[in-house]
């Protein structure tokens, strides 16, 4: 048994000038740092702390254009880093070192298979090493930028804006780097002839930036007193993040020392293939909000004056690319 301790230390601050009657400015950063120690702990001993660290400093300007208009521009830069391994010396082997590391992991031997049954405990061989995709880690920085125009016209209650992303990705993150292997029998086992043998070829540690666009507008048209429309649509264009990886793969299989597979294969079979991006991707919304003001009789007992709000609305959204596809093919 080993203790398991989380600590978190966070601290922020935040403050408001006011340069002009027509211009506020809002600042604001926030710090935040913690670690799981053992937090990887197993049943056969072996373990991993997870350290964790977020900055996040961002401002916010509005300004008053007009009585019935409205700037707000946003700036934001965030630092996220996140790991899964690294642990006290004092454990020894058992210690999984940090992904920066992860040359220096313990393969991962598993144990099955009839004839071993006369070894085996009563809840079978542990097994040696840790989880196969550990080490592994997060290193994230992202630009932030948005700027967004609020316009009030008549019945109509206009908002359109735009926002930039720039992301800088180092992802260590590379599964059965050092192998999985599996012995079925005694003799396998004394002979040191696993029957199965898992092992990754391929970089340990990806970098790759990401640029987003989002463009968005908005109109809450106030049809009636009693009847508003919420008509809007999106823009996104987040790219092909995995296009990375066919980039990474073409320049390390076309005639580099550093080639995996064997150069008299298709280069197309030697790399991750192309995805064209999708660029396809409005996302238009129609809402509204209806209040009933039935004066009297069976409806107006129903619904009352003024009394429900009945609502509804269509919307169509995209997500973006789901980073563990581009992960697991690296």
């Amino acid at each position: 048994d080993y203790t398991a301790p989380f600590t978190q230390n966070e601290w922020s601050i935040r403050f408001t000038v006011r340069p002009t009657q027509k211009d506020n400015v809002d600042f604001r950063y926030l710090h935040q740092k913690s670690i799981n120690v053992n937090n990887g702990g197993s049943s056969n001993g072996f373990s991993y702390d997870v350290p964790a660290a977020s900055k996040n400093l961002g401002g916010t300007w509005v300004r008053q254009i007009a009585s019935s208009m409205t700037n707000e521009f946003k700036a934001t830069t965030q630092n996220l880093n996140v790991e899964f391994g690294g642990a006290d010396s004092s454990f020894g082997i058992s210690a999984i070192p940090k992904p920066a590391d992860i040359g220096n992991t313990v393969a991962n031997i598993s144990f099955s298979g009839a004839s071993l049954a006369s070894i085996k405990s009563a809840t079978g061989l542990s097994t040696i090493g840790g989880a196969t995709n550990i080490p592994q880690g997060r290193l994230v920085k992202v630009y932030q930028f948005a700027d967004t125009i609020t316009w009030v016209k008549g019945k109509h209650n206009m908002v359109m804006g735009a926002e930039y992303k720039h992301l800088i990705n180092k992802v260590p993150f590379l599964p059965l780097y050092q192998g999985s292997f599996v012995f079925n029998s005694l003799t396998r086992l004394q002979n040191n002839a696993p029957s199965a043998i898992s092992l990754t070829a391929g970089e340990p540690v990806t970098t790759y930036t990401e640029n987003d666009q989002y463009y968005y507008f908005q109109d809450d048209f106030k049809i009636r007193s009693n009847l508003t429309l919420n008509l809007g649509v999106r823009y996104e264009y987040t790219g092909q993040p995995i296009n990375q990886l066919h980039d990474i793969t073409v320049a390390r299989e076309s005639g580099s020392s550093k080639a995996i597979f064997d150069p008299t294969l298709p280069l197309s079979v030697r790399t991750v293939p192309y995805v064209a991006p999708d660029k396809n991707n409005f996302a238009p919304r129609v809402d509204f909000a209806y209040s009933p003001n039935f004066e009297s009789g069976f409806l107006h007992t129903l619904f009352g004056k003024d009394a429900t709000v009945i609502r509804g609305g269509f919307s169509i959204a995209s997500d973006p690319a789901f980073y563990n596809i581009l992960l697991n093919l690296q």
